[in-house]
């Protein structure tokens, strides 16, 4: 059994040293786990039999492996969400897909969905660890009307942060939000 570098937590509440799939049977809810022979046992210890090779069910059967916490609750300074260097970047993406654009109404709904993955992807691609991504985009028919957009959201002030941008031409308006939301 090929072993990670990293520590493996104990599953066992009687703490007897055991390491998980060495001579035991595991269990882990809604899957089958090997017991002896071709015996499988599911969650809740109960018993079938299984005809299929064991080919077959080798794909389907693996250890189940915990790995301690890391108890990180802040991120480190160089893998914080930048709002400036994000609006840089849905600054560029408004700029190159929508420059060119005039409204109609049938396909904007495509337009903000297709542009809100680019942004998504591309936030994806900075080294900001641990962060999970909520991209909005409005984009809408611009006849010098006034557009007001909010949102409300509950953070954690410190590590959570945001990114809006806005584009204008002649016959299209653009709005782009991005948060970052970091995990625990």
């Amino acid at each position: 059994m090929a072993m990670d570098s990293r520590r493996i937590r104990r599953t066992h509440g009687h703490g007897g040293g055991h390491v998980p799939g060495h001579g035991q049977n595991l269990t882990v809810p809604g899957r089958l786990t090997k017991a002896h022979g071709h015996t499988l046992r599911d969650h809740k210890g109960n018993d079938s039999k299984s005809e299929s090779s064991d080919h077959d069910r080798g794909k389907y059967f693996h250890e189940h492996v915990r790995l301690e916490n890391t108890f990180q609750l802040n991120p480190c300074e160089d893998y914080k969400f930048s709002s400036k260097q994000m609006e840089r970047v849905m600054k560029d993406i408004l700029d190159k897909q929508l420059s060119e654009t005039d409204y109609n109404g049938k396909i904007c709904p495509t337009v903000a969905a297709n542009l809100s993955s680019l942004i998504k992807e591309r936030a994806k691609e900075f080294p900001w660890k641990r962060y999970r991504y909520v991209v909005q985009v409005v984009v809408g028919e611009n006849s010098e009307q006034a557009v007001q957009i909010g949102s409300r959201c509950i953070w954690d002030e410190k590590n959570d942060n945001f990114a809006c941008v806005t584009f204008k031409n002649k016959t299209v308006f653009a709005v782009a939000a991005c948060y970052g939301i970091y995990l625990e």
